[in-house]
C-alpha cells in the first residue's frame, strides 16, 4: 500500500474513538514544516499524492529543446513541472532566453535553472500572463513549454491575438485513483487534475470545506461538488494552509 495513503487510512476509527482534531486531507505531498504548523493548531494534515508527474524523455524532445536553446527565444514556463523536464533535457549548454511564467514557485524554479536567462514577466495565472504576452507584442519566436493535460486558457488567448507559438509537450501528468473510504473535515486541491482524480472514486459530506490554491482549481471543483471552497489568497501552498488554520480558528471561535 502506498505509504501516504496508508498514514491517512489509519486515522479509519470508530466514532467514538475519533480524537479532537481536525482531520484535512491533502491531494499532493506537502512540506513537514507545513504540516507541524497545522499540528500546532490542532489541525492534522494527511498527504495522498494523486497526481504524478513523468518527465518526457526522448530523443526527439532533447533535441527540440536543445534547439531552442541556442535561440534568442521567448519562451514560458507555467509550472515547475516545466522547467524540471527542460532542465533535464538541456545539455551543459546554458540558454539566454526571454521568459514568461506563472506562479512564484516556478519563477524561483526559473531563476535558478536559467541564471544567463531574463525573467521578462510574471503572473498568477495563465489569464493574466497571456495578457502580458500579447501587450508586449513579441517580436521572437515564443515557445510554450506545457504538460499533456495543460488548460487551454493561455494558447487559446494567443491564438486569438494572432500571436504565433511554437509548444513543446515536455511532461505528462498521470492521475492515480484511490477511494480513501473515509471522510475527512476538509480537502485540500492544487490543480483541476487533483480534483479530477479525487473526484472519480470519492464523494465528501455536505459539511467537508474544500480549499482551493486558485480560481481555475476553485472552478473545477465546483464542477463536482456544491460545498463551500475557499480560495487562497496568493497561489503558494504556504499560503493556503495559512487560509486553513485562519478559517477553521475563526469557525472555532464562534463557537467558543
Amino acid at each position: 500500500m502506498n505509504c501516504l495513503l496508508k498514514a491517512a487510512t489509519e486515522l479509519l476509527k470508530p466514532s467514538g474513538m475519533r480524537d479532537n482534531r481536525l482531520h484535512i486531507l491533502c491531494t499532493r505531498p506537502l512540506d513537514n514544516i507545513l504540516i507541524n504548523k497545522a499540528s500546532n493548531e490542532n489541525i492534522s494534515i494527511e498527504a495522498v499524492e494523486l497526481i504524478k508527474t513523468e518527465i518526457i524523455i526522448n530523443e526527439q524532445v532533447q533535441k527540440e529543446v536543445n534547439d531552442i536553446a541556442r535561440r534568442d527565444a521567448l519562451v514560458v514556463f507555467t509550472s515547475v513541472n516545466g522547467v524540471n523536464a527542460v532542465c533535464s533535457a538541456l545539455k551543459e549548454f546554458q540558454p539566454h532566453w526571454e521568459i514568461y511564467c506563472i506562479g512564484a514557485a516556478t519563477g524561483k524554479a526559473v531563476k535558478e535553472s536559467f541564471p544567463d536567462s531574463i525573467v521578462e514577466g510574471s503572473a498568477l495565472n495563465a489569464s493574466s500572463l497571456a495578457d502580458q504576452i500579447i501587450s508586449a507584442l513579441p517580436n521572437k519566436d515564443l515557445f510554450l513549454f506545457s504538460g499533456n493535460r495543460r488548460r487551454d486558457e493561455l494558447p487559446s488567448k494567443l491564438t486569438a491575438a494572432r500571436i504565433p507559438f511554437h509548444e513543446l509537450i515536455v511532461y505528462n501528468t498521470i492521475t492515480e485513483t484511490k477511494n480513501l473510504e473515509k471522510d475527512f473535515d476538509a480537502v485540500m486541491f492544487f490543480s483541476p487534475s487533483a480534483v479530477e482524480s479525487f473526484f472519480d472514486s470519492n464523494e465528501v459530506q455536505p459539511g467537508t470545506i474544500l480549499f482551493s490554491i486558485g480560481n481555475t482549481t476553485k472552478a473545477a471543483i465546483e464542477q463536482y461538488a456544491s460545498n463551500t471552497v475557499i480560495t487562497s489568497d496568493y497561489p503558494s501552498a504556504e499560503k493556503l494552509v495559512d487560509k486553513l488554520i485562519s478559517y477553521f480558528n475563526t469557525i472555532n471561535h464562534h463557537h467558543e
